[in-house]
């Protein structure tokens, strides 16, 4: 039977828990992300191919932000240099301001001459937002993304919490951006991230972009990937599974329990580590 931890130990293995098993919070950690493979590589394979664009969607609380999370340490692990704002939309937000809060997060720097008989040239940095006109359309998005492809950078756009967005003349714009910048061969992906159960319930006409657009759809997580994330977590704590102070973890079997949403599981795995069963 193990030793009894401390007070010292219950307190630093409670704060270590906690920070790893988060269910409150997205993942943002690609050492902490499990499963997923068949969605991550459809992601994946869209960024590499120019012209192509994705949507993720699913129920509430499947996992759709997180993968968005991860995506630049995962492509700056492999040795892309990426650039990938991610905003959240609103109920409020017109299409205009979905794209300057996009824009807002782009730097972009030129050369400017200065004047004199011994001219100089001085760099200057400036956002790319300052560049747009007041009332953004598709084809301003696709003018102002167009010139970043000799940058060498990986440009990713991610607009999150799309399923805000009510009014259908925005959804029926978006589904024109995609195909201008499909058509126009634009070097950045647009990914869209939001709660449905079809992509009709997020884009108008989206049926005129099906080819420049991967749907990606966030089921429930099956049994074997919900084991990987529970043991994924675990490892955060020591190389041997083991937990400060020299006892085991004692895993319990809930991952046959394929309703859990993967928030939930961090949850349950906090409710069943040795921590609080030493409190409780």
């Amino acid at each position: 039977m193990p030793e009894p931890m401390t007070a010292e130990q219950t307190v630093a293995l409670t704060i270590a828990i906690n920070k790893v098993f988060n269910p409150s919070a997205p993942v943002d950690e690609t050492a902490l992300f499990a499963g997923r493979s068949q969605q991550i590589s459809q992601l994946l394979n869209t960024i590499s191919q120019r012209g192509q664009h994705a949507i993720i969607y699913g129920e509430r609380g499947v996992g759709k932000t997180s993968i968005a999370n991860i995506l630049t340490p995962w492509l700056e692990s492999i040795g892309e240099t990426v650039l990938a704002p991610r905003i959240n939309a609103g109920s409020s937000d017109s299409y205009s301001g979905l794209w300057r809060k996009v824009l807002s997060e782009v730097q972009v720097s030129h050369s400017k001459r200065e004047a004199g008989f011994v001219a100089g040239v001085k760099q200057q940095v400036a956002s790319l937002v300052d560049q747009m006109p007041k009332t953004v359309t598709p084809d301003d998005v696709r003018r102002a993304l167009k010139g970043l492809g000799s940058t060498g950078v990986l440009l990713i756009m991610i607009i999150d919490e799309f399923d805000q967005i009510q009014d259908e003349r925005i959804r029926k714009s978006f589904s024109d951006t995609i195909k201008t910048m499909s058509d126009n061969s634009v070097p950045v992906t647009i990914v869209l991230v939001g709660v449905a159960n079809n992509v009709d319930e997020l884009l108008l006409e989206h049926r005129s972009v099906e080819r420049a657009l991967v749907q990606i759809h966030l089921p429930r997580m099956a049994p074997d990937e919900l084991g990987g994330n529970s043991q994924q977590g675990d490892g955060a704590f020591d190389g041997n599974g083991n937990r400060p102070g020299g006892s085991e973890l004692h895993y319990i079997p809930v991952a046959g329990i394929a309703f859990l949403y993967p928030h939930a599981r961090p949850a349950l795995r906090k409710i069943c580590h040795p921590t609080r069963v030493v409190e409780n």
